[in-house]
């Protein structure tokens, strides 16, 4: 009497397994929904909130690089306000001055922008006359009217747009002016007010082993970050000043703006540099009437920045803060797709950052040493 009995226990419980199968599938599919709509509301949320997000980025990293000198004068007595004013201070007089002798080169490539575009293209048309009369152009279009057809008679539109009016230029301005005012105030009140906040973020935690843990997350953010935006920085001027150096010894007009320029875009790696190469070449081929003279700017910025890539920062940056290149890559187009230009000189600092806290987070140990070299 029990075997049929266990035998109807078996064929009920049987039909039970699919079920829970088929429950399993659901509430996978169901976890990989919500987690794909919580990655959309939080890219959204970022692109929205750019406008607050950026200025508190940017003044959190001027901060950092502030934060040695300001604790250095405070260590010797003097009151941390008064001593973040007097670095804030000098740190807006020396880019005043080097904006005095930047602005008026600057205004000048702007306002000649259209004409060099149209220089750049008439010195570039004997190369695509020697392209087509070896036949490489006219092969390849040959080649597209086989495939789709001859192309119908296309009819030139000319459109021209209005130039902005007054409101909009002021409406720019006055932005830029309230951005620049918010970064400045930022970077004023994180260096006065940052080491009270961070104590009061340790007072909170739970426990003393959470504690430990956000101590040694803050001070590794402050030191390991400091480090690298000081050094990134240090090693930025250089090549600035010694890729201006280059350019005026070459004979290349306005050779502190794109100095400075080349400085900036170096923060961004691998995109930067390459912006940097394309512009040295661009001003090296429509300065200098031969080809020799016009490639050297950029056969220049080739070598110095070799060095620097290859030579100076590994060795000045060590193996602790190493990155995978390709993560790097993926990094800097993901933030540069969504903020832009602001995305991409601040992606890598975002990046190590990243990374100190995947290093102290025991749960995230796995992703550190994801995004190691």
């Amino acid at each position: 009497m029990s075997e049929p009995s266990h035998q109807v226990e078996i064929a009920a419980a049987a039909p039970q397994q699919p079920d829970r199968d088929k429950r399993r599938r659901l509430q996978q599919s169901r976890s990989l929904a919500l987690a794909a709509l919580g990655l959309v509301a939080i890219v959204g949320s970022l692109y929205l909130a750019s406008p607050v997000l950026l200025p508190v980025l940017a003044a959190s990293f001027f901060a950092l690089l502030l934060n040695p000198w300001v604790r250095w004068l405070s260590l010797r007595g003097l009151p941390r306000w008064l001593a973040a004013s007097l670095i804030v201070g000098l740190g807006l007089a020396a880019l005043t001055t080097a904006g005095y002798r930047l602005y008026e080169p600057a205004m000048e490539a702007a306002a000649d922008s259209p004409r060099v575009v149209y220089q750049l293209k008439r010195k570039l048309n004997p190369v695509q006359r020697k392209l087509e009369d070896a036949g490489a152009v006219g092969e390849a279009l040959d080649m597209i009217d086989e495939i789709g057809g001859k192309k119908p008679k296309q009819q030139t539109v000319a459109v021209v747009d209005d130039p902005p009016g007054m409101r909009e230029t002021l409406g720019g301005m006055v932005r830029a002016a309230i951005t620049v005012f918010s970064i400045i105030m930022l970077v004023y009140f994180f260096l006065t007010y940052g080491e009270v906040l961070f104590r009061r973020i340790i007072t909170v935690a739970p426990n003393i082993a959470e504690k430990r843990r956000r101590v040694a997350i803050i001070r590794a953010i402050q030191i390991d970050v400091s480090r690298y935006v000081a050094t990134i920085t240090l090693i930025n001027a250089t090549l600035a000043l010694v890729t201006a150096g280059v350019l005026y010894l070459l004979g290349v007009e306005d050779y502190l703006l794109w100095g400075a320029l080349i400085g900036l875009f170096n923060y961004a790696p691998y995109v930067g540099p390459l912006c940097s190469f394309v512009l040295l070449l661009g001003v090296g081929i429509l300065q200098f009437s031969s080809l020799a003279d016009g490639i050297a700017p950029a056969l220049a910025f080739l070598i110095l920045h070799g060095i620097e890539g290859q030579l100076v920062t590994p060795l000045v940056l060590g193996r602790n803060l190493s990155l995978n290149p390709l993560i790097i890559l993926v990094w800097l187009m993901f933030w540069g797709w969504l903020w832009g230009i602001p995305g991409l000189l601040l992606g890598v600092p975002l990046l190590v950052s990243a990374k100190i806290v995947c290093t102290h987070t025991p749960s995230l140990n796995a992703w550190a040493r994801l995004l190691e070299k």
